[in-house]
């Protein structure tokens, strides 16, 4: 298939399918992040089943990651686990005018995103913690207006803000893959 691209700008299937993976991954913890929060508004009796669909995808993404980093992966598992936990707080918290509850869970979840930017900056040279703090926090932004929008009833809005939590989880499987990309192409593997 000719091509008016430079070859070194083409990408091989495999690099692809590794974008559209940590892609997917972050595309994931958005989805089941929103099904958890909806669950639990509307008591449908479905919450378990949806936080455990949640809490299994810091061991698929690590999984993944393990296959490059090895054990030095599993730094991650305890932090993004922590994430979600802290968001199903922060989600009890803000549903229950608990304003003590929402700033004590705010700040912990800080916290995580900054323990999360180091994990991910001492597994891999090509990543910077700073960029991870900077990705994370917008991420936490995010979901905060979309927890405050579901409580509030502003279903409008909620939709809207998913649909800019879906694009930014491309920013942030693309800055994963880039990283991993940058790794593979580093160490010869």
């Amino acid at each position: 298939m000719p091509t008016d691209m430079p070859p070194d700008v083409l990408i091989s299937h495999g690099e692809m399918n590794l974008i559209n993976s940590f892609r997917a991954i972050w595309r994931e913890f958005a989805l089941w992040t929103r099904s958890m929060f909806i669950a639990d508004i509307t008591g449908l009796g479905n919450l378990n089943a949806v936080f455990n669909r949640l809490y299994s995808i810091p061991e698929m993404f690590i999984n993944q990651l393990r296959v490059i980093f090895g054990e030095n992966a599993d730094i991650l598992v305890q932090p993004l686990s922590m994430h979600i936990i802290y968001m199903l707080d922060l989600f009890n918290a803000q549903k229950n005018g608990d304003v003590e509850g929402v700033n004590q869970t705010t700040t912990l979840l800080y916290e995580n995103a900054d323990e999360l930017a180091n994990a991910f900056a001492q597994i891999n040279p090509f990543w910077d913690s700073a960029q991870w703090r900077n990705l994370l926090y917008q991420y936490l932004s995010l979901t905060f207006e979309e927890s405050t929008a579901i409580l509030a009833g502003e279903f409008d809005l909620d939709v809207d803000i998913y649909d800019r939590i879906s694009t930014f989880t491309i920013l942030l499987g693309d800055y994963t893959a880039t990283g991993v990309l940058q790794y593979l192409e580093a160490t010869g593997m």
